[in-house]
């Protein structure tokens, strides 16, 4: 018997994860290797209602990895960094207002680090019209070209 109930959104990328209890989630090991690799297998995972507040949150994260905490001071708690284009709430939201039309969440290492493994986002107030967040799955992206495109786009 699987450890969480998952439902594929697409093909490609994409689960929602149903029927879970936040304060499991938040103490089972088991429960946190097994979301581990949901998140492996579906690039995205999608937990409708567990309403974690940020303390909750970054404890599921610690559980799940390491906590960036390179933007710490734009919240209260550590680890925590608000997405609002409230300059009152993110001494940094003009530069939230750049990066909407396209980013990729903590893949921009200035050295030799890794990437963070994932982000970690909590709605807390959604936009009425549009406010859609999408997401590309570079892995299945990949296999579907010809063997000639990934030797020359693997020479570059």
């Amino acid at each position: 018997m699987s450890v969480l109930t998952i439902n594929k959104l697409t093909t490609s990328v994409g689960a929602e994860v149903t029927d879970l209890d936040p304060d499991r989630l938040a103490h089972d090991d088991g429960l946190a290797t097994a979301v581990l690799d949901a998140l492996e297998d579906n690039g995205v995972l999608v937990f409708h209602g567990l309403n974690l507040g940020p303390e909750a949150q970054v404890a599921l994260c610690e559980r799940l990895g390491e906590v960036d905490r390179s933007a710490d001071g734009h919240h209260p708690v550590s680890g925590i960094y608000p997405i609002t284009l409230d300059k009152s709430k993110n001494k940094q939201a003009d530069y939230l207002k750049a990066s909407f039309v396209w980013h990729i969440d903590g893949c921009t290492p200035l050295h030799d680090e890794c990437p963070q493994k994932a982000t970690v986002l909590s709605a807390v107030q959604v936009a009425r019209n549009g406010g859609e967040t999408e997401f590309a799955n570079a892995y299945a992206a990949y296999n579907t070209l010809t063997e000639t495109e990934k030797q020359n786009y693997g020479s570059l």
